[in-house]
């Protein structure tokens, strides 16, 4: 998915992607997770159950915690900003609103392939 929005910092920017990131995963009925973020801060304010972290993004973080009770499992990992070729190329695109969970763009299938996501996507 890839979205426009106006936020103050990188770190809230990506904070409402894993929230994005959930909700598109709940629309699909996903129950067991992995949720990678190329982002420290997030990946640490959703792993320490104390809230400590970026004041920033704490009401977003408590959504994404509400949201997250849904699934029956979430797993948290950090990947490094080079792991994410995905996001990296979906920014680059400058498009306003897409998604493609069921229908990548073609410019996309290759990167999703390298990072070892079967195409076509198993819904």
């Amino acid at each position: 998915m890839s979205k426009a929005t106006l936020r103050n910092s990188a770190v809230e920017v990506e904070a409402e992607a894993v929230l994005e990131g959930l909700i598109l995963a709940k629309e699909k009925n996903c129950q067991e997770i992995i949720l990678e973020s190329d982002s420290m801060d997030v990946v640490s304010c959703m792993r320490d159950k104390n809230l400590r972290g970026n004041w920033r993004i704490i009401p977003l973080i408590l959504e994404i915690r509400r949201l997250s009770s849904w699934f029956t499992s979430v797993k948290w990992e950090w990947v490094s900003r080079q792991a994410n070729h995905a996001a990296a190329t979906l920014s680059n695109m400058r498009v306003r609103s897409l998604r493609w969970a069921s229908q990548p763009p073609p410019s996309l299938v290759r990167v999703l392939a390298k990072d070892g996501l079967p195409w076509p996507p198993s819904n």
